[in-house]
């Protein structure tokens, strides 16, 4: 009356890469939220990339022409509104005269 059929299921090999790719899309997610602790602190450390915290963007500039600005940086953490810009130098300015 009633005939086996053999179950298909999911194969063991197919539950093992979802598995691992659970895990890689979780390590993706928590690099880009910046949730892993002493990195995220570096990457926002002003310190660290060779920069000085500055009020404003004009203050940067007149440091060197080819100061590059950042935000989001530890200088809004650590100075608040007084300095909340990181100030890093890209290059040096030369002076020639033409």
């Amino acid at each position: 009356m009633f005939k086996h059929k053999k179950a298909q299921g999911i194969s063991v090999t197919t539950i093992i890469i979802a598995a691992i790719a659970l895990v890689v899309l979780v390590v993706l997610i928590a690099v880009f939220v910046g949730k892993i602790g002493p990195w995220s602190e570096k990457i926002e450390d002003c310190t660290e990339k060779g920069g000085t915290c500055v009020a404003n963007i004009l203050e940067c500039k007149q440091k060197g022409a080819l100061n590059s600005v950042l935000t989001k940086t530890s200088c809004e953490k650590d100075s608040g509104e007084d300095r909340p810009i990181c100030c890093i130098p890209v290059g040096e300015q030369k002076n020639e005269n033409i």
